[in-house]
């Protein structure tokens, strides 16, 4: 009976409300218990700031050997690194998910005197921070680095004060530790070195030629175990029908000779054959190139075979790395590395954590020589003219697939001799110009002024718009391009722009991109140049258009060269072999990113240091360039903050009275129809109650 009781009390408490709170809570319990085995996670932020970058998956899940993070990070911190330590732990939570199990993480607990000792070990010293305390600032020291251990190197990165771009130095930092060790690291299957040797060239008695397959595999075998082991070779001796087909695919030499008589007074056809290194991996390859040379008496011998297994271990690096060589071109008044008040210092330094840059001049024959291990050449404001012997080896340099960067100035500007004058401005001919126009685009020399620009405020005339530095952001930036998608306020200095004629616009080859533009208030001064804003009014709005400031090209060139430059040759020079490498288009997609002014790479608009929209922009030029597209994302996450619209004054007094009235109305509003409602609720039932009639 007392069973029956309690059976039936449990029941009643069961359908009761009492138990709804008993449910609720079990309810929670289990839904959590659920989502600890399947984890799910969502990131909403535009551009997935607190997600990891595909190329950190794609690093951190190949690493075949153990990496450990040790951070050194003070707790308890103010705003605001207390949100930069939050940062830190999410993302290298992330890392620690996507990685195996060779991917460690230790925290270390900074108020302990063993992990200050472990931090000093190091390197890393405790900074001094400000913080509110009762009312006052005080300082107080702080941990704010981590340590990178992989393999024999350790990596330092040190004084974490802002959560952007963490990411980006994480990964690029692990990147070029990993690559380090191992140059081969996240490929599978291996690369193959052909030479490309024609056995009918042995005909001519070439100095080195019955040695040169040897020569080959005996660099082969002196190239590092970690790469020897990993690597094919092979010799094609190819049909001459198939040299064609190699030169267009590949760019490999090809040698044209007459009919002629070898020195036993052999009858030799006229013919052709290939001669040249290729390596290649998947649909990627770089060539080698092996010299045919004429000897000072007569006859041909090889050359380019000096030092070879360094020429291939170095194009190997080059082919599989995302951090290739990048050369400098100097010799023309560019911009010097070294400057660090008006140069290009501050290109260098920022370009540093990824690349190397490699100065690159003209030898004392006339002949500018590209390193094999050379992925992309940025010229850099030359101001005179570039021989037409070394533009065409660029131009050769970018149809075997190799890509620019280029940064022109219109004018160079000359100081003043005398107090009180202006400067002058002469128009810089590089012969860049007639260069590009046979890629696709045209230079117009003059400088973009532009309304929308920077102003400097004046004690006595107030705020003074410069109108040749123009202010870009929204769309000045273009949100199709890589490069700019995620940027937010830009300033440039001194533009030129340039013309994209309607057969580039609408070529099946090249796609071209403006990625920078001034705004729709901008003119073109290209005559009398002077640049004193207190001289300067803008044009009707009838003469204002926007003008593209930077560029960026991609596909398949045709040779801005019908024939390669001549020689000055002997007629006893002239013998049978005809060598004939020339490339009229590309066997390579190429990129060329140019912008109109070379002030982007200098201390005026250049701040390394600093994570802003410049630099970003001219790091994203030199990385799309190389074909490093995923390192961009993650470097420009946060980058995009949005800018307030310009509106008129009775267009913010409009939505300032929207905010302000909107939700008190929508309040009195629901509180009515709420009012309403339960009036109407009382009134039925007091019809209800009084059988239809009203009391009063």
């Amino acid at each position: 009976m007392k069973f029956k009781e309690r059976l039936q009390s449990v029941k009643e408490w069961l359908l009761g409300d009492a138990s709804d709170l008993f449910f609720y809570l079990l309810i929670i319990v289990l839904v959590n218990i659920a989502a600890s085995q399947f984890y799910i996670r969502s990131d909403l932020t535009k551009g997935d700031v607190y997600s990891l970058s595909p190329i950190s998956k794609e690093l951190v899940q190949g690493i075949d050997a153990p990496l450990t993070i040790k951070v050194f990070f003070s707790h308890d911190l103010p705003a605001p690194y207390n949100s930069v330590e939050r940062y830190l732990k999410d993302i290298l939570e992330e890392y620690v998910r996507v990685g195996g199990k060779d991917f460690t993480v230790t925290f270390y607990d900074m108020d302990d005197a063993d992990s200050k000792s472990s931090a000093s070990d190091y390197g890393i010293a405790p900074v001094q921070i400000q913080e509110i305390k009762s009312d006052q600032f005080q300082s107080r020291s702080a941990y704010l680095g981590l340590a990178i251990i992989y393999g024999d190197g350790i990596e330092v990165i040190d004084q974490i004060t802002n959560s952007s771009g963490l990411e980006y130095r994480l990964t690029t930092t692990m990147q070029k530790m990993v690559a380090a060790v191992d140059a081969l690291h996240g490929i599978t299957g291996k690369p193959m070195l052909t030479l490309y040797l024609s056995k009918s060239l042995g005909a001519f008695g070439i100095k080195g030629f019955d040695d040169l397959e040897q020569n080959v595999r005996d660099a082969v075998t002196q190239l590092p175990p970690s790469i020897r082991d990993r690597i094919d070779f092979r010799v094609e001796d190819p049909d001459a029908g198939d040299i064609k087909e190699l030169s267009d695919r590949y760019g490999i030499q090809t040698i044209h000779w007459r009919a002629s008589t070898d020195q036993d007074g052999k009858q030799i056809p006229a013919g052709n054959g290939a001669l040249d290194l290729l390596l290649s991996y998947g649909d990627k390859s770089r060539l080698i190139p092996i010299g045919l040379s004429q000897r000072l008496f007569s006859g041909y011998a090889i050359s380019g075979v000096d030092n070879l297994a360094t020429r291939i271990e170095e194009t190997m690096r080059a082919l599989l790395s995302n951090n290739p060589a990048v050369a400098y071109l100097t010799g023309h008044g560019e911009l010097s590395l070294a400057d660090q008040q008006q140069g290009a210092a501050p290109l260098q330094q920022l370009l540093s954590d990824m690349y190397e840059l490699k100065e690159l001049k003209t030898g004392e024959d006339g002949n500018l020589t590209i390193p094999d291990n050379v992925s992309t050449l940025i010229i850099n404001g030359p101001k005179t003219e570039i021989s037409e012997k070394e533009r065409y080896t660029i131009d050769q340099f970018l149809l075997r697939g190799g890509n620019l960067v280029l940064f022109l100035d219109p004018y160079q500007v000359n100081q003043p001799t005398a107090y009180g004058q202006p400067p002058s401005y002469t128009p810089i001919e590089t012969g860049l110009e007639d260069q590009l126009s046979a890629y696709g685009i045209d230079y117009k020399r003059g400088y973009v002024l532009d309304n929308e620009a920077y102003s400097q405020r004046d004690p006595q005339y107030g705020d003074i718009k410069i109108y040749w530095a123009p202010l870009l952001s929204g769309k000045s930036l273009s949100k199709e391009s890589p490069i700019t998608k995620n940027l937010g306020e830009m300033i440039t200095l001194q533009s030129g722009t340039f013309i994209i004629p309607d057969e580039t616009e609408n070529s099946d080859d090249i796609t071209t991109k403006v990625i920078l533009s001034s705004s729709q208030k901008s003119w073109l001064m290209d005559k009398n140049i002077m640049l004193n804003p207190m001289g300067m009014v803008p044009p009707g709005d009838e003469k204002l258009q926007s003008y593209p400031l930077a560029l960026s090209l991609e596909g398949s060139f045709s040779s801005a060269f019908p024939a390669p430059p001549k020689e000055e040759t002997t007629e006893e020079e002239k013998q049978a072999l005809d060598t004939a490498s020339q490339i009229t288009t590309s066997i390579a997609k190429g990129r060329i990113a140019v912008a109109a002014t070379s002030l982007l790479t200098t201390p005026q608009l250049l701040d390394p240091s600093s994570s802003n929209s410049n630099a970003a922009f001219v790091h994203n030029l030199v990385d799309w360039s190389t074909g490093n597209d995923q390192v961009i994302p993650m470097r420009t996450k946060g980058l995009g903050r949005h800018k307030l619209l310009s509106t008129s004054p009775e267009v913010r007094n409009l939505i300032k009275g929207i905010a302000m009235g909107f939700i008190p109305l929508l309040i009195i509003i629901a509180g009515l129809f709420v009012w309403r409602l339960q009036r109407s609720r009382r009134r039925a039932i007091e019809e209800r109650f009084s059988g239809g009639a009203h009391h009063v």
